[in-house]
């Protein structure tokens, strides 16, 4: 499988686990982030998008 898994990263660069095997990323409005993965579990989220790493399966999110 090839999804993502996203994350929060903090000031420390540490990771927290958001949600696993993310298969949906949609922006909503004015940083709202909508996350779907591939069991059907949704979250919506608060966040600045930082980084996409495709090859480490990672989308990286800080809180505002």
């Amino acid at each position: 499988m090839c999804e993502a898994s996203a994350f929060y990263k903090n000031q420390e660069c540490e990771e927290t686990l958001i949600l696993k095997d993310v298969a949906l990323l949609k922006p909503e409005e004015d940083n709202l982030w909508f996350l779907v993965n591939i069991f059907g579990e949704q979250k919506e989220i608060h966040a600045k998008l930082l980084e996409i790493n495709l090859l480490q399966h990672k989308i990286i999110f800080q809180k505002i």
